[in-house]
């Protein structure tokens, strides 16, 4: 019979142990699923962007649309 680990053991292999090769390839394709999926692009950087740009659009000193910069990710 297996003997289940204590939360701390699990915690501490998390961060310090080897993971398997599939569970850190199903980590990475999960987290780009959920960023594809959400079509935003992950970070505070692009969050203060976008904050930044909503504001002024609201305030009118930028167009709705940049020519050639709206196609770029992130």
């Amino acid at each position: 019979m297996l003997a289940v680990p204590g939360l701390r053991a699990v915690w501490r292999n998390l961060w310090t142990g080897r993971w398997r090769y599939w569970l850190g390839g199903l980590a990475v394709g999960l987290i780009g699923t959920f960023d594809i999926v959400r079509m935003r692009p992950l970070g505070v950087t692009a969050t203060l962007g976008s904050a930044a740009r909503q504001w002024a659009q609201g305030q009118g000193w930028i167009p709705d649309r940049l020519d050639l910069l709206d196609g770029f990710a992130g």
